[in-house]
């Protein structure tokens, strides 16, 4: 048998590919489905990688199979196959190539479009097809999500037919596609390799919509807006912020791979003069559960107990001790930032641009999450997220009337 095809038989090319790429896009299915079923860990994050990493193979395998298919026309059906199974076999060969090239693209879309870490084993990172999009993010999940049930029934059809024809027609059909020693000993265990990798598909399908219907709902907290301090000098001026031009926004290494994040819900109390520094103030508090990357569900592992915890502290909480002048025209404040129910003191650098009726501060600063213990001892490590956050804070501020 040589490595190209031929009228009666497929070469041991286009066999290898077949066989290869069958397993792996069954276990991809599997692993896809358990996945599903898993708490957030670093055990699925890694697996989630490797996910990635054997989808895109599968993608790069589609397309030098493709142009081998070309270049190597198939064996010509048998005589005794009939019209409608020709048809039908047709029509299930193209689903099973849409879906080997719709299933990889929509996850690499999916990536981009929620700004995820995509290293094809570690060798190298995928480039981002589009930029952050929540809407595309969504909508590229549930065609993900679609595409593994349409791939996993397209299988099924084609192992039918398969099988139909080498047992009940005892047709050559499936021996084109077999080692050329031991057909029946490589029929029998496509058979039941089919048979448990397609019966785990469908139970780890199941057991993963039990676990998403089991999963609480999105956290829903309430923080009021912080309490104005006892300030002897009441002629200091009040600067309100607006949210809608103002912006807190942090950034977090996650396997290698830089993700961004808004908290679109805070408030604060803030009496600042320039000529008066040792009178002025600010207390600023941002609710956890407004929390925002472009994913839904990564929003929710930050919401965790794990991680942030909005449901037993819904708050982050900096209030100012001392603020002071710099030598480059800006400012430094001191204070105590709250997270996660643990304070540390911490300055924070920040340029300031007044006007009569607007205040522009921008401010950017680093965290150690491991100081405010956030993803305990599981996460302690920095390899998979790291520890470092930056964090900027854009506000624009108006006196109060």
């Amino acid at each position: 048998m040589g490595v190209k095809n031929t009228t009666e038989s497929y070469g041991i090319a286009a066999k290898g590919l077949h066989w290869v790429m069958a397993l792996m896009v069954l276990g991809l299915l599997l692993l896809g489905f358990y996945m599903g079923g898993l708490d957030f860990s670093p055990f699925k994050l890694s697996l989630y990688g490797w996910h990635k990493s054997f989808g895109t193979l599968v993608l790069f395998l589609v397309a030098f199979r493709l142009a081998w298919r070309l270049a190597n026309p198939r064996p010509a059906h048998i005589k005794t196959h009939k019209g409608w199974e020709k048809a039908l076999a047709a029509l299930v060969h193209i689903l099973l190539y849409a879906g080997m090239i719709v299933m990889p693209l929509s996850g690499w879309l999916m990536s981009s479009a929620g700004d995820f870490a995509h290293s094809f084993f570690g060798l190298f990172e995928m480039p981002d097809l589009v930029g952050k999009d929540k809407d595309l993010f969504r909508q590229m999940r549930e065609v993900h999500e679609v595409g593994a049930f349409m791939i996993l029934a397209a299988i099924f059809l084609h192992a039918a037919g398969a099988f139909k024809h080498h047992f009940i027609d005892k047709d050559g059909t499936l021996r084109r596609m077999l080692p050329a020693m031991c057909p029946r000993l490589g029929a029998g265990l496509a058979l039941l390799l089919f048979v448990t990798l397609a019966g785990g598909a469908v139970l780890f399908a199941v057991l993963e919509e039990e676990h998403e219907s089991k999963e609480a709902a999105p956290v829903q907290v309430s923080v009021g807006s912080p309490a104005s301090p006892e300030i002897g000098a009441h002629d200091i001026t009040a600067w309100q912020i607006v949210k809608e031009q103002s912006r807190i926004s942090f950034q977090v290494t996650v396997q290698g791979e830089t993700f961004s994040g808004t908290f679109e819900d805070f408030d604060g109390v803030i009496r600042f003069d320039p000529d008066k520094l040792d009178q002025s103030f600010a207390d600023i508090s941002v609710q956890i559960a407004s929390v925002k990357t472009g994913s839904e569900e990564r929003d929710s592992y930050i919401r965790m107990p794990v991680w942030l915890d909005a449901q037993a502290f819904p708050a982050a909480r900096f209030v100012s001790t001392r603020f002071t002048a710099d030598r480059q025209g800006g400012y430094v404040v001191d204070g105590a930032l709250t997270l996660r129910g643990v304070s540390a003191d911490m300055s924070i650098p920040f340029t300031l641009d007044i006007n009569d009726d607007r205040a522009d501060m921008q401010a950017r600063f680093t965290i150690s999450r491991p100081d405010y213990g956030i993803g305990g001892e599981e996460w302690g490590g920095g390899d998979t997220v790291g520890h470092q956050v930056d964090i900027t804070v854009d506000l624009v501020t108006e006196p109060l009337p």
